[in-house]
């Protein structure tokens, strides 16, 4: 690897790279191709580079004409041979983590990971975690620290000995450990019981009383968090003043290894215990009275979650988004709060758009602001042109060079009398609904039904809600797209977390359950 770009960010200290970054993207196009011609030849005498004849590849044109359009079908057995520790198959080497992941299928996946690939994303984390602290500083306070949720960072070792980990604990891995309440131990303990997870963040975090931020994928699984924490606040507040853990441990090592420093702490304990007797319940604000700060999903259909659950958290936090990625690869760091769109990772990531309704993919330089794509990226991890199946747009940022943010899932998606409609477009109608009306709907999912399009939705109880005028605005807003709505449905309260529970029920993890906008079954439907 001669990728320089990358080199400068792994030697600059963190306050140096908001710099750096930026002078990236004033770059990007030159950036962007010296990428793509060093991931290439990087590749070049391995099974898929020689098949593709990357050692003659010279420019982004001779790319294009040696590879195709790649999806996952075309490296499934490539990934199995790998995780038995097949080398020099997509990049050189064997791999050196896997990441697992269900897909919008369900079915398993296990994504490769080589060494300079995850020295990327482990640098885009670190670039995140930049940008947090230029708009927060704060968190560079000697006792601050960082609410972290996430999965555990490895799962499992393949037979030739790899890790299988999930993306959200490899991202909190990457993490500076210095801010974490969360003792690394924990993230990097295989086997890790969801439960147990979730009882150890609640109870090392509310020893801290430096939290100042939270970092989370989906609000949502802080809410779940959250309820945890005051559900079982004497267990937790015990422990505290203890010393003591007050769940099962399937791994007694860690258990070994977290009791050399658990100590007891009954002035912290006194204090919890005090605030949970004047006010009833363990409020933010009173735990930790610096928090600022939500990194978080603000994007798709996850950053509605926000909404839903802002009256958790003190007026006036932030929200920063956490940036979008997937298992596959991390491919922006977002610059200020309230805002999903993000710098791409062009020191690390070849990328390419290809336009949502019809035509040849483009670079970078050439993709246009609000033009909805999907997704093809390249990698030093073996994907190349991979197509994501994400929709994606750009806009230009104030120092004028391109930001990124995720849309939706291309996957969901309908056909209505000959038309595709995916999940953003009737989001985008449902939100204007209720910025216009003050209304909010916890879930909403679409249908077709003899060849129009059937609409359901939960709406907020709390919040007023006008039937007549939601219906309205769909039949004109999908008409305008060529849908006819065929009716609206409103659901009792309380469907959305059926629909939680029924994905926990089939083996899913509510925390991390995206509900489709577009089911694949309609329930009204009877089985086949």
């Amino acid at each position: 690897m001669a990728n320089k770009f990358l080199q400068a960010l792994l030697d600059a200290p963190m306050t140096e790279l908001p710099v750096l970054m930026r002078a990236q993207q004033a770059d990007a196009a030159r950036v962007q191709r010296e990428v793509l011609l060093d991931i290439v030849h990087t590749a070049q005498d391995t099974e898929f580079g020689r098949a593709h004849g990357f050692a003659d590849v010279r420019t982004v044109e001779d790319f294009r004409e040696r590879v195709s359009e790649t999806a996952w079908a075309d490296y499934a057995q490539d990934a199995e041979r790998l995780q038995e520790g097949a080398e020099d198959v997509l990049f050189p080497g064997r791999a050196s983590a896997f990441i697992g992941t269900s897909g919008t299928t369900g079915k398993a996946k296990y994504i490769p990971d080589s060494a300079v690939g995850e020295a990327v994303k482990a640098e885009v984390v670190r670039l995140r975690m930049a940008e947090m602290v230029r708009n927060f500083p704060t968190l560079l306070q000697p006792d601050s620290r960082v609410f972290s949720i996430s999965n555990s960072a490895v799962g499992r070792v393949t037979s030739a000995g790899i890790p299988v980990g999930t993306a959200s604990g490899q991202a909190a891995g990457a993490s500076d450990a210095r801010l974490l309440s969360l003792p690394v131990a924990v993230l990097r303990s295989p086997r890790m019981d969801s439960a147990l997870m979730d009882y150890l963040t609640v109870l090392y975090n509310l020893a801290q009383p430096g939290v100042v931020t939270l970092a989370c994928n989906n609000v949502a699984q802080f809410a779940e968090v959250f309820t945890l924490m005051n559900e079982q606040a004497e267990s937790f507040i015990s422990d505290i003043e203890h010393g003591t853990f007050s769940c099962a441990f399937a791994n007694e090592d860690l258990k070994a290894e977290l009791e050399q420093d658990w100590k007891p702490n009954p002035e912290r304990a006194a204090e919890l215990r005090r605030l949970l007797a004047e006010k009833g319940q363990l409020a933010i604000e009173d735990v930790w009275p610096h928090f600022a700060l939500v990194g978080c999903w603000t994007s798709g259909s996850v950053g509605r979650s926000i909404e839903e659950s802002r009256h958790i958290f003190p007026a006036g936090v932030k929200f920063f988004d956490f940036g979008y990625g997937a298992s596959e690869g991390k491919f922006n760091v977002p610059f200020q709060p309230d805002d999903p769109y993000g710098y791409p990772a062009v020191f690390g990531i070849y990328f390419e758009f290809k336009p949502l309704h019809g035509g040849n993919p483009v670079s970078l330089e050439e993709a246009e602001p609000g033009v909805d794509y999907e997704l093809l990226i390249t990698t030093y991890s073996g994907l190349y042109r991979y197509n994501i199946h994400d929709i994606v747009r750009l806009r230009t940022a104030p120092d004028g060079s391109k930001a990124l943010a995720f849309v939706a899932k291309s996957s969901d998606r309908t056909s209505i009398g000959g038309m595709t409609l995916y999940a953003h477009e009737l989001t985008e109608l449902v939100e204007s609904y209720e910025r216009a009306n003050g209304a909010f709907l916890r879930v909403f999912q679409g249908f077709e039904e003899d060849g129009a399009l059937r609409v359901e939705a939960e709406p907020d109880p709390t919040r007023l809600f006008d039937a007549t005028g939601f219906e309205a605005v769909l039949r004109e807003g999908l008409a305008a797209r060529g849908v006819t709505l065929a009716r609206f449905v409103q659901l009792p309260e309380g469907a959305r977390d059926r629909l939680f529970l029924h994905k926990g029920a089939s083996g899913g993890n509510t925390k991390q359950t995206k509900i489709p906008v577009f089911p694949k079954v309609d329930p009204a439907q009877p089985a086949a």
